[in-house]
């Protein structure tokens, strides 16, 4: 292997602003560097969650209560590593974790532990939940109230997260987990950034790209919220949008098929505004009429 491709490259210092009591893990999570550590507190199960670009998503219990777990592998020299103030260096994906731990809607780390040349990040693990498009394919004709009910938490956690100063540049439908009571979670916060670097760090590009992809001036406050719209349409029209050329054609079509309110198909549309300027921010979607007073 090329030596300078195994490398692992320290991407940007972390920025003042994003600095937290929670910058440094606490002292019963500090990370361990062998297997036997993780061995004494997890038993991984070969049982295989998910699978993305850089790693494997596993099942695993704790071995004091046997709860289960989700512990993804990711390889080191293939992620973007952050420094901290103390010099230490942690995976990107770590970093954020650690951040969002607190912000309820998003997934909550437990561990993480250095193994050979892989991180192993352990989670909390949703029995019985789906990803949302698993659960639009389940449910394809589903209740506008109950879209807006799952939107309004999608949307309040993307919220949470700017007011946090961290942006998840990956939302889409497998990034996001309905458990058996139609609570939204939001995961894999790989590509995470925070706000004061999004518009910076341009070596990334959503699945659905809004119309400016070809200006290649993305900000991320627009770029979000075309995101969020995307989701809204797929709850709304029973169908994931995922990679489509020209996706407000087949949306608008797909909806008046479906006979869907005025209030759901104006929020959309302001959602996918093609002047990024007048897209509404999570926010402000928050305040749209459809989700204060439903339809």
């Amino acid at each position: 292997m090329d030596q300078r491709k195994a490398k692992r490259k320290v991407l940007f210092h972390v920025p003042k602003s994003i600095r937290t009591p929670y910058q440094v893990l606490p002292k019963c999570n500090v990370p361990a560097t062998d297997l036997e550590k993780f061995r004494k507190k997890y038993y991984l199960h070969d049982k295989k969650l998910g699978k993305g670009s850089y790693g494997e998503v596993f099942m695993g219990y704790q071995r004091e209560n046997w709860k289960p777990v989700a512990v993804k592998k990711i390889q080191l020299n293939c992620v973007e590593m952050l420094q901290l103030d103390s010099g230490r260096t942690l995976p990107k994906e770590v970093f954020f974790l650690t951040k969002v731990k607190y912000i309820d809607g998003c997934i909550k780390l437990i561990d993480h532990y250095t193994v050979k040349q892989e991180c192993w990040i352990v989670t909390e693990y949703h029995q019985n939940s789906v990803t949302l498009g698993e659960y639009i394919f389940n449910n394809q004709i589903l209740k506008e109230n109950r879209v807006l009910h799952l939107f309004r938490q999608i949307a309040s956690t993307v919220s949470k997260l700017e007011i946090a100063g961290i942006a998840h540049r990956d939302l889409k439908c497998d990034n996001i987990l309905v458990d058996e009571n139609d609570n939204v979670i939001l995961i894999d916060f790989g590509l995470a950034e925070s706000l004061e670097k999004a518009n910076e760090n341009l070596d990334w590009a959503p699945v659905n790209p809004p119309p400016e992809k070809d200006l290649q001036n993305f900000l991320i406050g627009p770029v979000t919220t075309w995101s969020l719209g995307i989701i809204l349409a797929s709850l709304l029209i029973g169908m994931v949008v995922s990679e489509i050329e020209n996706p407000i054609e087949i949306i608008a079509k797909k909806m008046d098929d479906k006979n869907i309110s005025f209030l759901s198909q104006n929020l959309v549309f302001q959602c996918l505004n093609l002047n990024r300027d007048c897209r509404p921010s999570p926010k402000n979607i928050l305040k749209h009429p459809g989700l204060v007073n439903g339809v």
